[in-house]
């Protein structure tokens, strides 16, 4: 084992210092419960909170650490980040045992999800005064579009879902017609190929999946589809199953504009492995919701060293993955949000009025995001050793 030499910088060490002893101020006035109430108009000011102050205590550290990592069978660990991560870990279970304080495993992940960001921001950005602007912007631009055009498919649920929630249906149920809309909508996209014959076959695996999920969570009482329509099954409408497929057609439409590939990629057993529990796991409702925790914790060991690869202008570049799979439950979250809000379903407390979709949900949609990421990268991979052309990074080999 080696440790990489970094030089310990005055400044950052002197910010890191001055900096945790506010945070220890915060979290000693947080257990004696003298935070300024007003500070709670704010909307998620604690989540927010966690991810600021966290992700910020990391950053510094890492820098006044002078960037040291100690390399290990091929891996480098951030020691500041690793150390921060510790002790946020350690800090909210603490919480369990004080009157004042409640564990919340969305406070943990927004904790953990900081660290990770500034981590990541820190290896990607030089220095202000080495950054172009103009080609960050040029670059933001051209991801963007890349993004939006992937997105088509979900877009258009989305747009349906809100004009459908305007119209008074006479001879079909809403229910019906989106099912059907989504059914020809599909067709159209494999038709002029935007949607290839293998993307398909991932979109109608997903579909499988979360209707499967559908089924058992509306049961007992998950949440509810309160419409009538004569396309429901044990009350869950079939068109639901176009909501996970239109994440599967994303991520295949991103795969190939991006040009992805994995580095770092585990086993596929231990893949599958991993992607089965978690699935499980959402058909369990009584084991505490705190198991997610164990879930999550082993996600971000078994994937820790994991990399995603693309290349969205000229320069290759990479992101950790657990940053990729944070990004995607947070899309999910807000996704479901204005899903609800256009009346596609509702949780028990929606059903007399529309509330926001509590947070603690974002950790469920990261965990599914894990699934969703793991069978997309496993299907794509196996279709690259199988074929001519490599759909990871869509290149016909010669």
């Amino acid at each position: 084992m080696t440790i990489t030499k970094g030089n310990f910088q005055k400044n950052w060490i002197y910010a890191f210092i001055g900096y945790f002893v506010v945070l220890l101020v915060i979290i000693v006035s947080a257990y004696m419960k003298i935070i300024p109430t007003k500070i709670a108009v704010i909307p998620f000011y604690d989540t927010i909170g966690h991810f600021i102050l966290l992700g910020v205590t990391s950053y510094l550290l890492h820098k006044a650490l002078g960037r040291k990592v100690i390399k290990n069978f091929n891996c480098s660990i951030p020691i500041g980040p690793v150390f921060v991560s510790i002790f946020v870990i350690c800090e909210e279970n603490l919480q369990r045992f004080s009157p004042n304080r409640t564990y919340d495993i969305v406070d943990l992940a927004a904790n953990l999800s900081g660290i990770l960001f500034f981590y990541w921001l820190d290896q990607v950005f030089p220095p202000f005064k080495e950054i172009d602007f103009t080609s960050v912007l040029k670059r933001l631009y051209i991801f963007s579009k890349k993004v939006l055009v992937a997105s088509l498919f979900p877009v258009i649920v989305f747009v349906t879902l809100a004009i459908t929630k305007e119209i008074r249906f006479v001879y079909i149920y809403r229910y019906d017609f989106l099912l059907l809309f989504f059914i020809i909508l599909q067709i159209i996209f494999v038709k002029i190929k935007l949607d290839s014959k293998h993307d398909l076959k991932i979109i109608m695996l997903f579909h499988m999946l979360g209707l499967f999920m559908e089924f058992y969570k509306v049961t007992f009482g998950a949440w509810s589809y309160p419409e009538y329509a004569l396309s429901k099954v044990l009350g869950v409408p079939l068109y639901s199953g176009f909501m996970y497929g239109s994440v599967a057609g994303f991520l295949c439409h991103l795969w190939r504009k991006l040009n992805i590939t994995l580095a770092k990629w585990p086993r596929t057993s231990v893949v599958a492995f991993v992607g089965v529990v978690i699935y499980l796991n959402f058909f369990s409702m009584k084991i505490p919701k705190d198991l997610r925790t164990f879930l999550v914790l082993a996600v971000l060991f078994i994937f820790f060293r994991s990399k995603v690869e693309f290349t969205n202008t000229k320069v290759r570049r990479s992101v950790p993955l657990i940053l990729v799979f944070s990004g995607l439950g947070i899309f999910v979250w807000i996704a479901e949000n204005i899903a609800t809000y256009l009346g596609a379903w509702a949780y028990p407390y929606q059903l007399e009025k529309w509330q926001m979709v509590h947070l603690s949900k974002i950790t469920s949609w990261f965990l599914l995001g894990v699934v969703c990421f793991m069978i997309v990268a496993e299907l794509l991979k196996k279709r690259r050793d199988t074929s001519d052309i490599d759909l990871t990074t869509m290149q016909v080999n010669k």
